[in-house]
């Protein structure tokens, strides 16, 4: 995949920039402060429906503004060539809107897919260092990519953790809480089984990269 271009309006300090990337490496040289960091923040909008320096409504949209807007041109290999794919969206810190080559989408997860993008920001040794919440966020990340079948257990699992949650805020007696129960337990076994899966396809790339890296660690494995 290759962006080709990319268009920022009202975007923190942006008021409208547009881009394209060339292929290859791209490098952002600026000053501190002149937006380099919200150039990439736009991408990670666009690919994760959230920006990884806190929520939309924490200084992302340009002061005065009513919303931003960020639209994303790409092409991407197919087996009979190249393909160019749009994505638009526009986010008031509350309500957002987005489409996809050309058509709206109910879910921002749509965006999500269509787009992959990996960040690497200040934030991303949260992914060793943070709590397990980080680590699995990142698993399920990749397997919302690579796994048709993860979404629906995903979702299931949310519900019934959210349920069950306002249950026992609640106080309610055991015996409600059973059917969330039932429900969390299989679809949690369905999930970390995907991700034991996924942890296991990934483990004999991560020993070669960190073999590369720093032979001198020895054999590095990922549980």
């Amino acid at each position: 995949m290759q962006v080709t271009r990319l268009d920022i309006r009202r975007l923190r300090r942006f008021d409208d920039v547009s881009l394209a990337p060339a292929p290859g490496l791209n490098l952002l040289i600026g000053d501190n402060g002149a937006g380099k960091t919200s150039v990439i923040e736009a991408l990670h909008l666009m690919a994760y429906g959230r920006s990884f320096r806190g929520r939309v409504r924490e200084g992302l949209v340009r002061a005065g503004a009513e919303a931003l807007e960020l639209f994303v041109e790409w092409e991407e290999a197919t087996g009979s060539g190249v393909r160019t794919r749009r994505a638009g969206l526009r986010h008031s810190g509350g309500d957002w809107t987005g489409r996809l080559d050309g058509q709206p989408v109910a879910q921002i997860g749509e965006l999500c897919a269509a787009l992959a993008v990996v960040t690497f920001e200040p934030g991303s040794h949260e992914l060793v260092h943070g709590s397990s919440e980080v680590r699995r966020r990142f698993l399920d990340w990749g397997l919302f990519h690579v796994e048709h079948g993860f979404l629906r257990p995903w979702r299931r699992y949310a519900r019934a953790l959210k349920q069950r949650n306002i249950l026992l805020k609640q106080r309610v007696r055991d015996a409600q809480l059973d059917a969330w129960d039932a429900e969390l337990a299989e679809t949690g076994e369905e999930l970390t089984e995907q991700r034991q899966r996924y942890v296991a396809a990934l483990a004999p790339g991560f020993a070669q990269v960190a073999d590369e890296l720093a032979p001198g660690l020895g054999v590095a494995s990922l549980s």
